[in-house]
């Protein structure tokens, strides 16, 4: 249909219409010739103010309303775009969010195993190092034990080597001292007869 043919159909409608409404509203009135003939020039003149008003305003009438359409399709097509982008980040930001979580509780786990790890092996360190420190300290003691011992045992012998003489020079007569003398020579092997 081309832009004539809807006006001469427009028109047409809008007369009919009118015209099925004219005896319903000179019923109403009482007067029907008078009434009538003014209905018909209010119809005439109603079509022709819809007519110049189609004429004049309504390319401007149809440009307006089509731009607004326009605009209104464009925006809501923007957000439908946007609604659908926002969507989208939010989806990648609770997928985010799940990974974040679970490299969090993957972390945590393995900083677990490797304090746990860490501490048995300062456990094991610390135990190794008081072994070796009571062998240390057994060792030492037992040396100077030892050490103290012998010590102990020079300073007797000196003293009863000490007492010894002080009782030989006091008590040891020169017939004591012969026989002591020969004894010697006789313990001895390729001594004798000298």
């Amino acid at each position: 249909m081309n832009h004539r043919t809807k006006r001469a159909f427009t028109l047409s409608a809008v007369v009919a219409l009118l015209s099925f409404c004219a005896p319903l509203l000179a019923a109403e009135s009482g007067e029907s010739g008078a009434s009538s003939l003014t209905l018909g020039f209010y119809i005439i003149n109603f079509v022709a103010f819809v007519l110049l008003m189609a004429k004049y305003a309504g390319p401007g009438i149809r440009n307006y309303f089509s731009t607004r359409a326009q605009t209104i399709s464009s925006a809501f097509d923007n957000l439908e775009n946007a609604l659908r982008e926002a969507q989208a980040q939010a989806e990648q930001a609770a997928a985010r969010v799940n990974q974040l979580a679970a490299e969090k509780a993957r972390i945590e786990a393995l900083t677990r195993n490797q304090i746990k790890h860490e501490v048995e092996a300062i456990r094991q360190n610390a135990q190794s190092l008081v072994a070796q420190m009571q062998r240390d300290a057994h060792a030492a003691a037992r040396s100077l034990s030892e050490t103290a011992e012998r010590r102990f045992k020079a300073v007797v012998a000196q003293h009863a080597a000490q007492a010894a003489r002080e009782l030989l020079r006091a008590h040891l007569e020169p017939a004591d001292q012969h026989r002591l003398v020969e004894d010697f020579f006789r313990q001895m092997p390729g001594l004798e007869g000298r």
